[in-house]
């Protein structure tokens, strides 16, 4: 294979090797009963290691297969404080930002 197709498929977004409408997630979206996460299906078994939630189809990520640096995005472990897209969503680029923060909602006047 020549150098010029390598490169024009490295840049192609990576297809999973599990199919995402296939897993079966609890009602908090945060486990799913295959035990599948990330680029390459592995099992979620570290639950003190970081994972990113791809805002496009709701998978989840380990952190530390993606490309984001996490104090860029002021990354707090296990909180959305992060908008972030998966390389396959994203047509082969990871995309991620902070999330703004939402102030708190207004209180109730006594009537």
């Amino acid at each position: 294979m020549s150098a010029t197709a390598e490169s024009s498929t490295s840049n192609a977004p990576p297809k999973l090797p599990y199919r995402l409408e296939a897993l079966k997630w609890d009602d908090a979206h945060v486990f799913n009963e295959q035990n599948r996460y990330g680029y390459a299906g592995h099992k979620w078994t570290h639950f003190t290691k970081p994972m990113l939630m791809c805002e496009v189809c709701d998978q989840w990520f380990h952190a530390s297969s993606t490309t984001v640096i996490m104090d860029e995005i002021a990354f707090v472990p296990f909180q959305r404080n992060y908008r972030f897209v998966c390389r396959v969503c994203g047509q082969g680029q990871e995309q991620a930002r902070p999330q703004p923060a939402r102030p708190p909602p207004a209180a109730a006047k006594p009537s």
